[in-house]
């Protein structure tokens, strides 16, 4: 902006007890360079409840180790996600005739599992894994779920994190865009370029039995670099025909 300017927000939402900030900061640093700094901060206990209970494994041939004590879960649970990010704009108009517009955005989500789901479709009162009913499980569409975090020995299986070794679900998501986009005013014509690069790293563990029973698990990583870049030339003609060209990449 031409001049100093800035705002903050925020807000609460009671069903899932999520809180939030959003700022802004617009600072003019000459005449024709300005620099804006925008972030927000977004924390929330969830809007399902769980009720799981810690208890002894009853399936006493699990191939991950045998009979183990299941521990009591996070109780507000679906989802408890936690959610910073930050983006720095840099605005140069040095003429009439040329622009730039430089962007960068980070961002960082962690949650406490795939916890955003709760019993829907049994064939019964109550759901089962292999086998065995959960009997403190309900086929209701309720807001409450029972399950409970993985036992320890779990998380040393084929899909081992640093970041599951106490065995509690997670997700975990960070990514970085970085953005500069041109224009240049060649009165006939218009020549833009936009230039694009992205990073994204994220991780998953959790338990997908949806019962109390927690032997089902696993999880996804993915890890994603991205570029881009794209020119476009727009004629600016009085007449009644104008055509555009461009490539991207």
């Amino acid at each position: 902006t031409a001049d100093l300017s800035g705002y903050v927000t925020g807000g609460y939402e009671f069903k899932a007890r999520e809180r939030y900030v959003n700022a802004a900061l617009s600072i003019p640093l000459t005449d024709t360079l300005g620099v804006r700094f925008a972030g927000r901060f977004t924390k929330m206990r969830g809007y399902v409840q769980n009720l799981g209970q810690s208890k002894i494994d009853p399936i006493g041939d699990d191939p991950m180790g045998g009979p183990v004590l299941l521990p009591d879960p996070h109780h507000r649970w679906g989802p408890a996600t936690k959610e910073i990010a930050g983006r720095i704009t840099l605005k140069w108009d040095p003429s009439s005739a040329y622009s730039s517009i430089l962007k960068a955005t980070l961002n960082k989500l962690t949650d406490n599992g795939g916890t955003s789901t709760t019993e829907a479709v049994c064939a019964g009162a109550n759901p089962t894994h292999l086998g065995i009913p959960d009997l403190n499980s309900e086929c209701r569409l309720n807001g409450i779920r029972h399950v409970t975090d993985l036992p320890a020995p779990y998380a040393n299986g084929p899909f081992s994190d640093s970041r599951w070794l106490d065995a509690v679900p997670f997700p975990d998501s960070r990514s970085k865009v970085f953005s500069w986009q041109q224009s240049l005013d060649l009165g006939a014509v218009l020549l833009t370029a936009n230039t694009g690069y992205s990073t994204l790293k994220f991780a998953t563990r959790g338990p997908y039995s949806s019962t109390e029973f927690a032997e089902f698990s696993g999880g996804v990583t993915e890890d994603y670099k991205g570029f881009s870049q794209e020119v476009r030339l727009i004629t600016q003609l009085d007449g009644p025909v104008n055509a555009t060209v461009g490539g991207y990449y």
